[in-house]
């Protein structure tokens, strides 16, 4: 009887078959990795390289909001007003006009030509009948703040575009016909519609 046979006839547990030992092969390190390592300089340079591709936008919109706020400093901190220029003639509105450069600063341009020119243009722009508005429009600088010329513009077209509907509704409401209560209300429609599209321009400037 062999030793195996003896061992279970005895109740004897059987010894388990030895395991054999799988070498696992060692971690090895990457490429990319020994070359980091041995050259820590270059991964500083794209580890930075990454972070300034990821704050770039960030960078972007503060260095706006910078520029923005630098502008409006420029401009002055004193709060801007305008006077009360309503159907008033000719003589008075030329006495009651601020000085120049408060239009400059109320107009937010930089020069006194273009304060001169906003304010002959909207004085041309709303004639005798619409004297009544020349207040609005200088107090739309007040407002709005444009912060250069092309913004000054366009806020004074908005302020005469609205005044020209407001004066059409006005006449609208008077009329003794439908035909010319269809006229003014046709002049209203193309105003709102012009007024609409100013404001999204200076949204979009």
């Amino acid at each position: 009887m062999t030793e195996r046979t003896r061992r279970i006839t005895s109740g004897a547990k059987p010894t388990p078959y030895a395991q054999k030992s799988v070498a696992r092969p060692a971690a090895t390190t990457g490429s990319t990795s020994s070359r980091a390592n041995s050259n820590p300089n270059e991964l500083g340079k794209a580890a930075a390289a990454s972070t300034k591709r990821k704050n770039k936008p960030d960078q972007i919109v503060r260095s706006a909001e910078i520029e923005q706020a630098q502008v409006k400093k420029s401009i002055g901190e004193r709060q801007r007003a305008a006077p009360n220029l309503g159907a008033v003639s000719p003589i008075d509105f030329a006495r009651m006009l601020p000085e120049i450069e408060e239009l400059v600063h109320a107009f937010g341009v930089r020069t006194e030509a273009a304060a001169s020119g906003l304010t002959l243009g909207f004085v041309r722009a709303l004639g005798e009948r619409g004297a009544m508005f020349r207040s609005l429009v200088l107090a739309m600088g007040a407002e709005m703040e444009p912060t250069d010329m092309v913004e000054a513009m366009l806020v004074h077209q908005i302020a005469i575009t609205h005044s020209t509907m407001m004066r059409a509704s006005g006449m609208a409401w008077d009329a003794n016909s439908i035909e010319v209560v269809e006229a003014y209300d046709r002049i209203m429609n193309r105003t709102a519609r012009t007024f609409a599209a100013q404001v999204e321009a200076l949204r979009r400037y």
